[in-house]
This record gives structure tokens, C-alpha cells and sequence, in this order.
């Protein structure tokens, strides 16, 4: 575990391809860790506060990271008092060292206070940076060229053809399928503000600002936003509302002008342990979600349901068997109430919009049943669907009441509280 806490966050691939995390402290220490092998699965190194050879001559309170035509990371960090000050891998080596810090990173300086920062690569491999001033106006500076080690152009707030229509408060890109940069800002109202490059040149042209980038248009306000590609090129956006729920969204096929997906809760599920515990398997999902510090697994649910000792092995008879999941939710703490049959579309969306997820029970057409929870909802009549079996399914609200997984029926209804 982080021997600190922080609200302030940065990640990048190295140049082989192994993630690099930092985080800021409350005392502006930037903390790092990173994968000790290429492997995906790979462990992550101790935290450490002494990553560069050069100790930090500031504290820091916001920080960026991007990768560089080349490979080699290129880090940022906000000071306290505004400055953008950078430091990068002095080679393509993924363990080579890092270069000193510096303000004097761009030709020109900064004419302004920053706020946030982020970077990304446009198409062609060059590195794009913003950075977000006290009075909330956007400005950026861009590779002059695809030489790694090239110039970065003035600063710029005029970026994009149109004039920026809101105080920005965060901002964040990433790249689309087709490595078009997408861009989004959250403004002072926790508004979510998005453009995109028109074409797939580097050089191309922003669009307009718009909160209407995807068809559900946030109900929330944004506190914070994050995004990235998922492994087959796709965009997926986390935010973090003025609640502290973290929502999130994805594009639903690889083409990248395809459609957003509504709005879904950051639910989590594995699969269930046992070949009849999707009941466990979703009650232990739902206690991790409403109280991250849950103590329940599955095997631990089903002992105390089934008065069994079910954590041993092998398995005692008894163990894998059916159950019901207004009982397993009650046992997790997290029971509300259930009724018989489908929800209505519109109740749905009320749960999620609320924070709170839907456990349904599906019939199979040649006996049996499960249960899985329905995490997302929205206005173009999709459901996001978590199942310990099949994982996740975006499928529309019909397919889900009458024909899930091809024979399946939606016969009950579980409401959740924290």
C-alpha cells in the first residue's frame, strides 16, 4: 500500500511498454512506482520518492506524463506557485536515467499561473501538452517536428478555431482507434466539454467544443476525468463526480467515430468460484462496490449462508448449490428490496443515476436460472450488464428482458443500498 495518500495521479507506458505510476502527497512529494518486467501481469516495485538522481527543488501539486516520438517518458509537474517544471528519459532505454529538472523546457516561458496539465501524442508521433491557467483558459505547445528532440512551439490559448466557451478547470486527451486525438475539459459548473482532430493529419483541425460528444449527456458534475485506449484501440472515460461516484464510458466498437456507451457505475466482478455461485459472486461484488474495505469473498459469503465451512478444501458437500440473492444481499448488507419481473427502463436509469446498482435474475429456457447486476443505463435504450460467467455485455434493454445470452428470461428484480 502507498505510505501516503493523494488525490493527484499520472501513468505512462516506458518505452518497453511497461506502466509507470506516480502519485503527489499532501506534502507535494511525487512518489513513483512502475512494473518490474514487460509482463502485463508483472508486480509493481516499491513505492519510492527518490525515482529522478535529482530530487525535486519544488513541491508539486499536479503532474503529466507523455511518451515521446521516440519512446523515451517525458514527466511534468506543477509547483505550488504555478511553474510547469519537466524532466524526461535521457535515453530510448527503458531504465535509463532521468534528465534534471527543469522550467526552461519550452523556448518561450509560460506567460501564466498553471493549474492541470496533460499531454498526449498526436498522430504522427509528436508530443502535444496543455496546461489550464488561473483564470481557467486552456493553453498548449506542440513538437515542432517528429524528431524527438525538436523544439516545442510557442504557447498557444488560440489552439482550436473556436473560442473557448468556459473556465476550464481539468483536462485530459487521448488518442481515438485512428490515433485522432480526442480532448476533454471539465469547466467550473463540473460541466464535460469535448473536441476532437477532424481528420487523422496531425495537423488537422480541432472541431467545435461540445457537451453533446456522446448521446447521454452527463445528469452529474464532473470532479475529475480520466482516459485511455483499451487493448483493441477503443476509448474508455472515467469520471468522478461531485459525489465521489466513479461512472464511466466506452466506445462500443473499434471504429473510431462509433458510438459512446451510457453511462455505467465503475463496478467490478470476478468470476464466481463455484460452478452455482453466481449468487455469492454477485453479492460480494455489490459489498466491494458500496464498501471498498469489504471483507466478504465469495467462499466467506457462502459459509455464513449456508452455515458451512466452504473456505476449505476440498469443497464440503453442500457448498455449490443455488441460493437466492435477496438472501446473499441481505447477508452482505446491501439488500433493499425485490419484486417480480423486469424493471422499467426509466426505474433503471434512476438506480444508476443515483449510484446504485440492479441485481436481476434470469431464467434459462431449458431450466435453471442466474443472477447477474446491471451497472449502466441511458437514453438510447442500452443496458451494461456484469455477469460472474459471460464477464460484460452492452446489449439493448430487450435483449436483456427476453433473450440474454440467447434463452434467457428476466423474471426478478434486486434492489441494492449501501
Amino acid at each position: 500500500m502507498p505510505p501516503f495518500q493523494s488525490d493527484e495521479l499520472a501513468v505512462a507506458p516506458l518505452s518497453d511498454k511497461r506502466l509507470q505510476f506516480w502519485a503527489v502527497d499532501g506534502a507535494g512529494t511525487i512518489w513513483s512506482c512502475w512494473q518490474a518486467t514487460a509482463d502485463a501481469n508483472s508486480a509493481w516495485t516499491p513505492w519510492t520518492a527518490t525515482w529522478t538522481i535529482q530530487p525535486p527543488p519544488f513541491r508539486a501539486s499536479q503532474v503529466a506524463a507523455g511518451a515521446l516520438s521516440d519512446g523515451r517518458l517525458q514527466f511534468w509537474a506543477v509547483d505550488t506557485a504555478g511553474a510547469i517544471w519537466s524532466c524526461w528519459k535521457s535515453t530510448t532505454s527503458s531504465i535509463s536515467n532521468w534528465t534534471s529538472w527543469t522550467r526552461q523546457w519550452t523556448a518561450q516561458a509560460p506567460s501564466f499561473n498553471a493549474t492541470y496539465v496533460a499531454a498526449a501524442q498526436l498522430s504522427d508521433g509528436r508530443l502535444e501538452f496543455w496546461a489550464v491557467d488561473t483564470t481557467g483558459t486552456i493553453w498548449s505547445v506542440w513538437k515542432s517536428t517528429t524528431d524527438p528532440n525538436s523544439g516545442w512551439t510557442p504557447w498557444d490559448s488560440q489552439w482550436t478555431a473556436q473560442a473557448q466557451p468556459f473556465t476550464a478547470k481539468q483536462v485530459v486527451a487521448a488518442p481515438l482507434s485512428d490515433k485522432r486525438l480526442q480532448f476533454w475539459a471539465t469547466d467550473s459548473n463540473g460541466r464535460l466539454w469535448s473536441l476532437w482532430k477532424a481528420t487523422v493529419d496531425s495537423n488537422a483541425s480541432w472541431t467545435n467544443w461540445t457537451q453533446a460528444w456522446l448521446a447521454d449527456v452527463p445528469t452529474f458534475q464532473t470532479r475529475s476525468i480520466s482516459a485511455a485506449r483499451l487493448g483493441d484501440g477503443r476509448l474508455q472515460v472515467w469520471v468522478i463526480d461531485s459525489t465521489d461516484e466513479v461512472r464511466t464510458i466506452f466506445k462500443t466498437t473499434t471504429d473510431s467515430n462509433a458510438a459512446w456507451s451510457n453511462w455505467s457505475l465503475a463496478f467490478f466482478i470476478v468470476a464466481q468460484e463455484q460452478s452455482n455461485w453466481c449468487w455469492s459472486g454477485c453479492s460480494v461484488a455489490t459489498s466491494h462496490f458500496y464498501k471498498p474495505d469489504s471483507g466478504f469473498t465469495q467462499c466467506s459469503l457462502a459459509s455464513s449462508q449456508l452455515s458451512l465451512s466452504c473456505c476449505n478444501s476440498p469443497l464440503p458437500s453442500g457448498c455449490n448449490v443455488t441460493w437466492y440473492l435477496d438472501k446473499a444481499l441481505t447477508g452482505v448488507g446491501d439488500f433493499d428490496q425485490f419484486i417480480a419481473g423486469v424493471t422499467a427502463d426509466s426505474t433503471i436509469l434512476s438506480e444508476i443515476q443515483a449510484g446504485r446498482v440492479l441485481g436481476v435474475r434470469i431464467a434459462w429456457s431449458g431450466g435453471g436460472a442466474h443472477f447477474v447486476m446491471v451497472v449502466g443505463a441511458g437514453p438510447n435504450n442500452m443496458v451494461h450488464v456484469r455477469d460472474p460467467i459471460y464477464g460484460d455485455s452492452y446489449i439493448t434493454y430487450e435483449t436483456l428482458s427476453s433473450s440474454y445470452q440467447g434463452s434467457g428470461s428476466w423474471t426478478h428484480s434486486y434492489f441494492t443500498t449501501s
